[in-house]
């Protein structure tokens, strides 16, 4: 059953869009249950400020990424900083920051407090 449409919109010929009953809204890969947050800070040098680096991360690694703070000056020649939180599996997150170490980006994170790395 259709909902009523409102005056407005019967006059000038729109219709809202319809919701699919089952349709996925999204086709990123969900974190599972097992999933890990990590708190990381990185440095992004100057000569990679125009990489999708932070996008990167989610589509291809899968992770969930929270800016929580950024600076990034107007000059193209500065460093840029961010303070992210990641969530994924122990997996997912050591294939990113084996990833981000390989482009020579700087991070600095709290370790487990087991003391075997970042996860």
């Amino acid at each position: 059953m259709r909902a009523p449409m409102l005056e407005q919109e019967r006059s000038s010929g729109i219709e809202k869009p319809q919701t699919v009953v089952g349709a996925r809204r999204s086709r990123l890969p969900r974190c599972t249950e097992s999933a890990t947050q990590v708190r990381i800070k990185l440095r992004i040098p100057a000569q990679r400020r125009q990489e999708p680096i932070i996008s990167h991360l989610t589509a291809q690694h899968g992770l969930s990424v929270n800016i929580t703070a950024a600076r990034l000056s107007p000059n193209p020649q500065e460093d840029g900083w961010f303070d992210l939180e990641l969530r994924g599996t122990p997996q997912q997150l050591q294939q990113a920051l084996a990833y981000l170490q390989s482009l020579s980006i700087t991070i600095w994170g709290k370790p487990n407090p087991d003391g075997d790395g970042w996860l």
